[in-house]
């Protein structure tokens, strides 16, 4: 054992020498990769593989298909659906023919432009079988300050059901990524999964006067909570464009800081909506998994599927 340890250190500081020896020829060669990238090594791969074949695994006893598309899209996509901090973190640039285009920051807007493909446009009727469960594991790129565990590149691991609309569709996600914790040993003293609702936080945005054009902004300051604080959340939402009232703002704040859906709905004044009774409804046939904790925010990434909630 102690020979072949000794025989790999030697064979890396004879790859280091080399590396030296070719850079000194030339212009000096970056060793690392470029900034919010990195380098897989064998070891590196082997987990990743190990991971992404627990995934598809898990999706495929679901009974998901897997789908990709290319990692370059239309600038255009994006910046007509996603929300503002999205668009300002692409990377975006005009090719050799002129056409604007951006690596792609999140696979969603992607998978809209598929389903539509499948629609007839004489009809508005759908060319494939509904409902469609599809599954991807994209690499996404945004061009973002770089800090620990947050790089500008990353993969991640999308579930969609398109065709179905109701609360079933949710439940069925949420119990395949408890499957998937299940397959690698995670339990509920690990971790636990923050469900939250577009329905539910749009009753009390309108409720206290903020108007539906406003929606995405709104979301998009709220998930700033857990980074800059309750105070500067509220600045942000009286400024421009938001124009809220102080009092309005920090009563939203109070509300998406709820720790529970009871706690969260009396301070919204949201009560027993049909919002809040939906909620009711996931939680109590996720309630077998036990993982499921509430979250009033709405996170940045929803903003999208606020605009194409006749697909869920």
């Amino acid at each position: 054992m102690a020979e072949a340890k000794n025989g790999k250190k030697k064979e890396d500081k004879k790859a280091i020498k080399s590396a030296e020896k070719v850079a000194s020829k030339g212009p000096a060669i970056h060793l690392d990769p470029p900034a919010g990238t990195r380098d897989f090594f064998p070891a590196d791969m082997r987990m990743q593989n190990y991971i992404y074949g627990k995934w598809k695994e898990t999706a495929r006893l679901y009974g998901f298909q897997m789908y990709d598309a290319p990692v370059l899209e239309h600038e255009e996509l994006y910046k007509r659906k996603a929300g503002e901090e999205i668009t300002e973190q692409m990377y975006n640039f005009e090719d050799k023919e002129g056409y604007k285009v951006t690596l792609r920051p999140e696979m969603t807007p992607s998978l809209a432009r598929m389903v539509l493909s499948l629609m007839r446009a004489e009809t508005g009727e759908m060319a494939a079988l509904l409902p469609l469960k599809w599954f991807s594991i994209p690499q996404c790129w945004r061009f973002e300050t770089c800090q620990r565990g947050r790089k500008r590149e990353h993969y991640q691991w999308n579930m969609d059901i398109v065709g179905i609309s109701t609360i079933h569709a949710e439940v069925e996600l949420l119990s395949a990524i408890c499957t998937f914790f299940q397959s690698v040993g995670i339990t509920s003293q690990d971790v636990g999964i923050k469900v939250n609702s577009r329905k539910v936080l749009g009753a009390v945005l309108r409720n206290s006067g903020v108007p539906d054009q406003k929606f995405t902004e709104t979301c998009v300051v709220i998930d700033k909570l857990d980074k800059i604080g309750a105070e500067e959340v509220v600045k942000l939402l009286v400024a421009e464009p938001i124009n809220l009232e102080k009092a309005v703002a920090e009563r939203i704040v109070h509300a998406t800081s709820a720790k529970t859906l009871d706690e969260f709905a009396n301070l919204a004044g949201v009560g027993e909506s049909d919002e809040v009774k939906e909620l009711r409804l996931l939680f109590k046939l996720a309630e077998d998994e036990g993982v499921v904790l509430f979250s009033g925010a709405l996170k940045v990434k929803d903003a999208f599927y606020a605009r194409h909630q006749r697909w869920a």
